[in-house]
């Protein structure tokens, strides 16, 4: 991203449960999303007070439109597994389910 281009802060959120081992992630178009590869995808956290409840902020780029999908996997295969969860920590995982909201 061009250090002239002008780039905003923008928090995903979704619903959902999981079962141990389990998270939720966002993949799309933008390098902030991983570029469409899930093991570079951001994760959501889930949040204190609702565990159904999950989220992530990224930087975007402004007016350029991104495309993405949320996604659960499970991790397979981890370097270390600390919160928040990192994928650089992780060495593999398995995507279970995609979608798309509103589409």
């Amino acid at each position: 991203m061009s250090a002239a281009m002008a780039s905003s802060r923008v928090t995903f959120k979704i619903k959902g449960t999981t079962v141990s081992g389990e998270f939720f992630g966002i993949c799309g178009s933008s390098e902030a999303l991983g570029l469409w590869y899930p093991e570079k995808a951001a994760f959501l956290q889930p949040d204190r007070n609702d565990c159904t409840l999950w989220t992530t902020t990224v930087i975007l780029p402004r007016s350029v439109p991104v495309q993405y999908r949320y996604f659960r996997a499970h991790i397979l295969k981890s370097k270390s597994l600390t919160a928040p969860l990192k994928m650089d920590s992780l060495e593999s995982i398995m995507t279970l389910k995609w979608w798309t909201l509103g589409g």
